[in-house]
């Protein structure tokens, strides 16, 4: 085998053909990679080397074929085949021989492709570090398909003495095998599910699999199957051609599918039995376990509309193909319960339908994004109007996926980093809401003067979009069902009394979860929209023993934050008219997310009024974790304290905002002490049991958790004179800008409500990789010349040494 090895070698290397067929490959791909712009690397925006791998398999297409087509052809059609088969070889060491040549040969090919690697190094930002593992994982996937081409090249020229013949031959099966099964799959009467394992049986779908960096043992053998199945079928080839006996055709045949059958059941025992190594720098493609068990669990059909198809920007385009990926993944555990599509909203409708349809996404919480598009380069920008969402379908039920984090007209490239992060939390988060047999029910309290107005729509509707939602009083009942997965109180501000107190904390401690937004002093916008100042001052709620109790104190302060939302002020006259001018209100605290809490993590700024701050206290049974905090350049404020228009018109001193990260939401959990352990005499506790059904409680059973926030005012929204009530989380004086108001108040209710433990899966971290405009506006020339001359010239140089040394040698 190894003299058949280096003969193939030798005499490659020693032919032009060989070297033009190498440098074409290597034109090929530099032209598309780094000239022309559709396609290229540096228009891409982002420092990585899909592109590459991309477009690479269409380009093997035609170089692998030309490289086998003359291995046996050429034996035909000169005589020597005969000479070859007199020889002490098998025919299985004179394929393996010629096999493991023209491996090589693409291996020598795919070296100076490094140079694209070095050049996007370069390119980088200053603070990027590429992703290797990925990147080596996707090379490794690359090189496993020219190997597969490369048997499938081989096997066409056993057929065959003509070389052209054995080309063709060879393109058309490696054609056929790359993207036939996975076309045929497309097909609407293998859309019942038998459309999976046909993109199974094919090499796009495996490669698809390795070359984002993640090795499955399942696609390893695959690939291997498929190498081993074409070298067999070459030999029994060759073979037969060589003998030209008929009476051996019948047992070649039996042959031939003995290894077809042994093959598909080595694959079929790979789809239960196997393991993967995700090289990925973030483990970007591994699943959490609880996405794993949902998955696994589906007991019918998942159909997912994904509506990012189109002629999108690099950031939208990055965006899809990272759901793609996702989804691929959640099929490779769903199986046929999971079916997933591309198309534009609306895609073939009349203009009519269209937009009755982009309607309904919207309705279904699918905000649009809008895209501006340079139609050429002399004219100017248009606008255009995309949905970066999907529909999720389960049975007769269907809920709206956003997959563009941020809205409010910010730069969508600025947060693609947690968009992606979050793919895996917001598509299993639907799937399992869909398939909630019933969904948890919210109190909403009444009878301490919360509100029910149009400043907490979007917070009620929100709630009744996603949960079961029914009003509560305190007052009106004898105590708290646990029919209640949760109580949300909601900017109370009237006096709780002991017997108020004594039901919340009977729930809680029989394991019922308690969501506070309380504003406990009395300052509000409204006040100061009345008058030009006036003093904020405790409402007494009368909460702090119950909270205290928990491990919480809200303290009768305010936050004053140099990181604040703006408010209108007048700044002067220009005829009859005022003009208004937007400042800084230091009362409006804009809240950061703190650690990496499920909860906030990848979570943007929350807006805030008139915030007081949390104390923690030690002790007890109860972990207290701070999810919201102010700035590094924050102080609060002691209460009664005036709040005046006087005060914004103050630049503030930074020197006066010295306290850094005050608690303004905290997270509790743990097993929870009663307010009244020690304080009720029997008599009381038989009461207790005699309108509860339930013994009085003095500790909690279980491990329970509630959410303390200390602004009411973060879960209500705006009311607009022309539009009605706004989305939480906007100011009206600037609505073009979303804080992430209602994402935090949904994970808040997610978190207390849901057990499946699938908002772990918000801890995923994903790295932006971006490359450095102002580098490639200065060095694109530069680098377009070096990778497009450099891997020709390496492929030159190693012609140059290897034609030396076969000179020297044969002197």
């Amino acid at each position: 085998m190894i003299a058949i090895f280096r003969k193939e070698i030798h005499q490659f290397f020693s032919s032009i053909t060989g070297y033009v067929a190498i440098i074409l490959f290597l034109l090929a791909n530099g032209l598309l990679l780094f000239v022309f712009p559709d396609t290229s690397l540096l228009d891409f925006g982002y420092a990585n080397l899909d592109p590459l791998f991309e477009l690479a398999p269409i380009i093997y297409l035609l170089l692998i074929p030309a490289i086998t087509m003359r291995s046996f052809a050429d034996e035909f059609r000169s005589g020597t085949i005969e000479l070859l088969s007199t020889k002490p070889l098998t025919w299985w060491q004179i394929v393996q021989g010629k096999f493991w040549a023209s491996a090589l040969i693409v291996l020598i090919s795919l070296i100076p492709t490094l140079v694209y690697y070095l050049a996007i190094q370069q390119l980088s930002a200053p603070t990027v570090h590429l992703d290797n593992g990925g990147i080596a994982g996707s090379y490794l996937g690359l090189l496993l398909l020219g190997i597969v081409f490369t048997a499938i090249g081989i096997w066409a020229s056993s057929l065959t003495g003509n070389a052209v013949v054995a080309f063709l031959v060879a393109v058309f099966t490696c054609f056929l095998f790359y993207n036939g099964f996975d076309a045929l799959s497309k097909i609407p009467a293998f859309s019942g599910g038998a459309d999976y394992y046909l993109q199974m049986a094919g090499i796009k779908f495996h490669y698809t699999s390795i070359s984002r960096g993640v090795i499955d043992s399942r696609d390893v053998i695959y690939f291997a199957s498929v190498i081993v199945l074409m070298l067999f079928l070459s030999k029994l080839s060759l073979q037969r051609r060589v003998w030209q006996s008929s009476g051996n055709q019948k047992k070649y045949l039996q042959r031939a599918l003995v290894i077809v059958v042994a093959l598909i059941g080595v694959n079929v025992a790979a789809a239960y039995i196997h393991g993967r190594a995700d090289l990925t720098a973030e483990k970007r493609y591994t699943l959490a376990p609880s996405t794993k068990q949902l998955l696994r669990g589906l007991d019918s059909t998942v159909t997912i509309e994904v509506f990012l198809k189109g002629d999108y920007p690099a950031a939208f385009k990055q965006l899809a193909q990272a759901t793609e990926e996702l989804l691929s993944e959640f099929r490779e555990y769903g199986g046929k319960n999971i079916r997933f599509s591309f198309q534009g909203p609306g895609q073939g409708m009349a203009d009519s339908a269209r937009a009755a349809f982009q309607q309904e996404l919207v309705a279904k919480g699918i905000m649009p994004f809008n895209l501006q598009v340079q139609q050429d380069a002399n004219e100017g920008f248009s606008e255009k109007l995309i949905f970066p969402g999907a529909l999720v379908h389960y049975k007769d039920k269907s809920i709206g996926v956003n997959l563009l984090k941020s809205q409010g007209g910010q730069d969508p490239t600025a947060a693609m980093s947690n968009s992606e992060a979050l793919l895996e939390y917001q598509f299993i988060n639907a799937i399992y809401k869909l398939q909630q047999p019933r969904k948890p029910l919210v109190g909403y309290m009444l009878g301490n003067g919360e509100s029910l107005g149009a400043e907490v729509y979007d917070a009620l509707t929100t709630v009744q979009s996603n949960y079961q939602l029914d009003t509560f009083s305190l007052q009106g009942n004898s105590h708290i069902p646990r029919d209640f997965d949760l109580l949300l109180f909601a900017r109370p501000t009237q006096k709780f009394t002991d017997d108020d107190k004594l039901k919340i904390d009977q729930y809680v401690m029989k394991g019922g979860k308690v969501l506070w937004c309380l504003d406990v002093l009395n300052a509000s916008m409204d006040s100061l929209q009345q008058q030009n100042s006036f003093i904020a001052f405790d409402r007494g709620l009368n909460l702090e023993d119950l909270l205290f109790r928990y491990g919480v104190r809200i303290n009768p302060d305010l936050i004053q934050d140099l990181q604040s939302d703006l408010v209108p002020l007048v700044v002067g006259n220009m005829g009859n008219k005022p003009q208004i001018r937007p400042v800084p209100f230091p009362y409006f605290p804009l809240l950061s997310p703190t650690g990496s809490h499920p909860i906030v993590k990848n979570m943007d700024l929350v807006l805030s009024h008139f915030t007081s701050s949390i104390d923690t206290i030690k002790g007890e049974d109860v972990t207290k974790t701070i999810l919201l905090t102010s700035s590094r350049s924050s102080r609060s404020i002691r209460t009664p304290a005036e709040i005046s228009w006087e005060s914004v018109r103050t630049k503030p001193n930074p020197r006066d905002y010295r306290q850094a990260y005050l608690p303004a939401a905290v997270l509790l959990e743990g097993r929870f002490t009663s307010l009244f352990r020690h304080r009720l005499d029997k008599a009381q506790q038989a009461a207790v049991e005699v309108v509860s059904g339930e013994p009085f409680r003095d500790k909690a059973d279980t491990i329970n958790k509630m959410i303390v926030i200390s602004d009411g005012d973060i879960i209500t929204n705006a009311v607009s004179r022309k539009d009605g009530p706004l989305q939480m989380g906007i100011n009206s004086f600037n609505p073009d800008f979303v804080f992430a108001n209602k994402e935090f108040f949904l994970n808040c209710l997610e978190y207390l409500t849901n057990t499946s433990g699938i908002m772990e899966t918000r801890n995923k971290e994903v790295t932006l990789r971006l490359l450095d405009a102002q580098k490639i506006k200065q060095e694109r020339t530069k680098w377009q010349v070096i990778c497009f001359l450099v891997p020709v010239g390496l492929i030159l140089l190693f012609a140059m040494v290897f034609q030396f040394i076969r000179q020297r040698k044969f002197e």
